[in-house]
């Protein structure tokens, strides 16, 4: 399993190194949210392996950005999260998906998926319907909402 250490200085706010720190925050903040305890699950190539080993590039994007819309799904107050269940995922990380080769990890990482009990607003709020291509997979997701 990869492990990612971080080692951070303290900062004043005049010591602060500017775009450097932030260059080095947007690289590591992708691997803390993906390997962050609770982010670990099994995938069909090594299973005890992180999903992040397991995506390509236009995944990871697409994974990203929907671990940020759970987690502000989590956090905001109760009207601006009807807000944001409504609107969904933006669109333009349905095209990252729909071009990941690894469309069956990205499913897999949906949270009502790993939980066994998708929802049809869930898999509307991350456009399943839209990126998906693998047929007999879209039909499995299917059948697993209508149950």
């Amino acid at each position: 399993m990869l492990t990612v250490t971080c080692r951070l200085t303290a900062c004043t706010p005049g010591s602060a190194p500017g775009p450097a720190l932030d260059n080095v925050y947007g690289r590591t903040l992708p691997y803390h949210l993906l390997l962050s305890p609770g982010m670990t699950q099994p995938s069909s190539a090594q299973t005890n392996a992180p999903v992040a080993e397991a995506i390509d590039d236009c995944g990871l994007r697409f994974l990203l950005a929907s671990r940020h819309h759970v987690y502000l799904l989590n956090t905001l107050p109760l009207r601006q999260r009807a807000q944001m269940q409504q609107m969904g995922l933006s669109p333009a990380y349905y095209v990252w998906a729909f071009h990941s080769e690894s469309q069956d990890e990205l499913l897999n990482s949906l949270p009502s998926m790993q939980k066994g009990a998708p929802t049809w607003a869930e898999m509307r709020q991350f456009g399943v319907g839209w990126w998906l291509r693998n047929i007999n997979s879209l039909q499995r997701c299917a059948e697993k909402v209508t149950v």
